[in-house]
């Protein structure tokens, strides 16, 4: 890993020594600069490139979000990370811009120097300028829904139940609405009709409802859009019958109920770089639509041309600021290129890639294409050719069992 260099911003000069040893003693990699006013630190700043900057939300003169406000204008390539007591809905909309990730107070460094080393490596995985650059100056950036963040909190409490999961989830009535449909859908194929979220909860899992909270508020803020291979309903469906399909995959692979539901959160989220870039940058995705007609090319080969990097990396760039975990990152990363991922392995990162070529393949009608679309050097690579043909009769499976649960 490359050596990565870190600012830190708190009025209280104890625990910033804390932290500076905390991390001195677990990342070596990592090069600790301290300063004790948002003055003193936009100073370092205008000195100094920082890979992350970490600020107290409660300082005097110029606050934490401030701050980062100003952060985001000198370096907007910066990861920017906030360390704060209890926030108010205020705050919350507040920060949505400026912050990528906030810690609670007292801070759990254990969790705090995990996030420190998931951003190290995920640097270096995705270490384009031109990724970070493009990223930085998008004004519309999906955020965690805070629906997602509550529930994320109920699961932790030693107390949680059923119906107190269903409580939290039913404050917003339309991801309400909108779970209890995808759970009663043809592609669960549950054998009834789930009428209560208590029984969607129990039937599909925690985790599955849990992203499915992730991903409905992002997908539904962006639905007025109406860009040509950019259409976030039809993107959604997508990363739905991919998520599907993902977690098909891996339970043909034999993997743990926890390793096939990883796998169904991946493809969900695997396209997401595609709605940030259709919010942002309208006419630049329209170009990208001629170049793939034009030159008869892949969509993220076509964004390389346009953009300089494709939806595969923005998505994942974006994830991993979200604290999103790895394997799901880097299946988003590299579901189009799984060669150039650095597992050698059947994983997350796998089913997601099959189930991408699955759909495409089966929603153009055009089943036998199954095969064109994937990689089959990175399938030879991790051992997997004979399990082709078992992929495709899964897939053919999958989507029998939809036509017939919904009659057609």
């Amino acid at each position: 890993m490359t050596k990565k260099t870190l600012l830190f911003v708190d009025d209280d000069p104890e625990y910033l020594g804390l932290l500076k040893e905390t991390l001195r003693g677990s990342e070596p990699n990592w090069t600790v600069v301290c300063a004790d006013s948002g003055d003193a630190a936009v100073a370092e700043l205008e000195k100094q490139t920082f890979d992350a900057v970490v600020a107290d939300y409660q300082m005097p003169e110029m606050d934490g979000a401030q701050f980062l406000e100003k952060t985001q204008e000198i370096q907007p390539s910066a990861v920017r990370l906030l360390i704060s007591g209890c926030l108010s809905e205020e705050d919350v909309i507040r920060l949505a811009l400026p912050v990528h990730q906030c810690f609670s107070k007292p801070l759990d460094m254990e969790r705090f120097r995990r996030t420190v080393q998931r951003i190290g490596a995920l640097r270096d995985l995705l270490a384009s300028d031109v990724l970070r650059r493009l990223v930085a100056q998008c004004s519309q950036i999906p955020t965690i829904p805070t629906l997602y963040l509550e529930l994320a909190k109920e699961l932790k409490s030693p107390t949680t139940t059923l119906e107190s999961i269903e409580n939290v989830i039913r404050k917003d009535p339309a991801v309400a609405a909108k779970i209890l449909q995808l759970v009663n859908s043809g592609f669960f194929a549950l054998g009834r009709r789930v009428e209560s979220l208590v029984d969607a909860i129990n039937f599909v899992g925690v985790q599955i409802i849990k992203a499915l909270t992730l991903t409905l508020p992002v997908f539904s803020r962006f639905d007025g859009i109406r860009i040509q291979d950019y259409s976030p309903s039809a993107i959604w469906e997508h990363c739905w019958r991919t998520a599907i399909l993902a977690r098909r995959i891996a339970e043909e692979e034999g993997q743990s109920r926890a390793g096939a539901e990883e796998a169904f959160i991946a493809g969900l989220l695997h396209d997401l770089g595609k709605i940030v870039l259709a919010a942002n940058l309208p006419a630049l995705c329209r170009e990208t639509s001629v170049l793939m007609t034009k030159q008869k090319i892949s969509m993220h080969e076509a964004e390389r041309q346009i953009f300089g990097c494709d939806h595969a990396m923005i998505g994942a760039y974006l994830l991993g600021l979200w604290g999103i975990d790895e394997p799901v990152v880097e299946a988003a990363a590299f579901h189009n290129q799984p060669l150039e991922a650095p597992s050698n392995r059947f994983g997350t990162l796998a089913a997601v890639h099959v189930a991408n070529a699955l759909d495409h393949a089966f929603r153009e009608a055009q089943p036998d294409r199954f095969k064109d679309n994937l990689d089959l050097a990175y399938v030879m690579s991790i051992g997997m050719a004979a399990r082709i043909e078992p992929w495709q009769k899964a897939g053919i499976a999958v989507f029998q069992q939809s036509k017939e649960a919904s009659g057609q």
